[in-house]
């Protein structure tokens, strides 16, 4: 009926896992630097706005 022993199906199911967490591992990557610009960008629009600084900019000259 089933020609897989334990240890091959334990192999097959630890290389599906690998693998499912190496493609979640490349996603949060690449999404990495889109995340960052993003909080840029919402630094920048505050800072336009002139709502509170960011955190690493000087305040603005009165």
């Amino acid at each position: 009926m089933n020609d897989l022993s334990f240890g091959a199906t334990l192999v097959i199911w630890c290389g599906a896992a690998a693998a499912i967490s190496g493609g979640l591992a490349l996603a949060w990557r690449a999404t990495r630097s889109l995340r960052r610009l993003t909080g840029r960008v919402e630094d920048f629009v505050d800072d336009w706005q002139g709502l509170t600084p960011a955190p690493a900019s000087p305040p603005a000259p009165a």
